[in-house]
C-alpha cells in the first residue's frame, strides 16, 4: 500500500543517513574520551575551533574536494568521448544537414582564401559570391574556428562537438554548484545537459550547438 510505501521510504532515508550522523556526532567528541560507552561522555567544539587555528587541519577535505572535481569532471569527460567516440576515432563523420551542404563548402571558401593570403571576406564560390566573415554562422571570428586551417575537416568537427559537449557538461556543473547544488548533483547535472537529446541534436547546426554550450 502507500502508507507502507512511505513508512519503507522513510525507513531506508534513516538508514542511509545514520553513517552522516555518525560522522556528526564524531565532530564534537574529544579525541579519546569516547570509547566503551553507548554514547560520548563529552562534548565539544574544540575539533571546529581547530580548523580555524591550525590551517592543515583543512588539508585533507581541500585534497577531497580536489579529487571530487577531478573525478567529476573526469566522468563527464569519459561520457562525452563515448558518446563522440565513433567520430574521435575516425570510424565516423558527421555530415547530416548543414554540416555537408553549407559548412564543408564554407570551411573549404575560408581555408582557400587564407591559403591565398587573403582576408576570409568573401566566398566567390557560392552562387555570385556570398559573404564569409559577415555571415556569423561560419563563426570566422569565433578562434577555435581557426583549427579548421591545420586538421582535417572531419576530424575538426569531431573534436569541436566533443569539445563543446564537455564544454556544456562543466558550464552546468558549475552552475549548479553556484545554486548550491552538490558534486554528485551537479555532475548529474551537467551529464544530464550536455547529452541531452535538445543539445545533441543543434550538433549539425554548427553555431547553434557553439552557442548552446555557452548557455549555462
Amino acid at each position: 500500500t502507500r502508507g507502507s510505501a512511505t513508512v519503507g521510504a522513510w525507513l531506508l532515508g534513516i538508514l542511509l543517513l545514520l553513517p552522516h550522523a555518525t560522522l556528526l556526532l564524531l565532530s564534537f567528541v574529544p579525541a579519546g574520551t569516547w570509547t566503551v560507552e553507548p554514547l560520548p561522555p563529552v562534548y565539544s567544539a574544540m575539533n571546529y575551533a581547530a580548523l580555524a587555528t591550525e590551517p592543515e587541519r583543512l588539508r585533507p577535505l581541500g585534497n577531497s574536494l580536489w579529487m571530487a572535481t577531478v573525478a567529476t569532471l573526469l566522468a563527464l569527460g569519459i561520457a562525452v568521448a563515448v558518446t563522440f567516440a565513433e567520430a574521435l576515432l575516425g570510424r565516423g563523420v558527421f555530415f547530416q544537414r548543414d554540416i555537408l551542404s553549407y559548412w564543408y563548402p564554407g570551411m573549404a571558401a575560408f581555408r582557400r582564401a587564407v591559403a591565398e593570403g587573403a582576408w576570409p571576406l568573401w566566398n566567390p564560390h557560392a552562387g555570385f559570391g556570398a559573404p564569409l566573415l559577415a555571415d556569423a554562422s561560419f563563426q570566422i571570428a569565433y578562434p577555435p574556428t581557426w583549427l579548421a586551417l591545420v586538421l582535417p575537416l572531419p576530424a575538426y568537427y569531431a573534436l569541436f562537438a566533443a569539445s563543446h559537449c564537455l564544454w556544456a557538461a562543466s558550464g552546468t556543473c558549475v552552475l549548479a554548484r553556484r545554486l548550491g547544488v552538490g558534486r554528485l548533483g551537479a555532475g548529474v547535472a551537467g551529464g544530464a545537459y550536455a547529452l541531452s537529446g535538445p543539445f545533441l541534436s543543434t550538433v549539425s547546426l554548427f553555431h547553434h550547438y557553439a552557442g548552446a554550450s555557452w548557455i549555462p
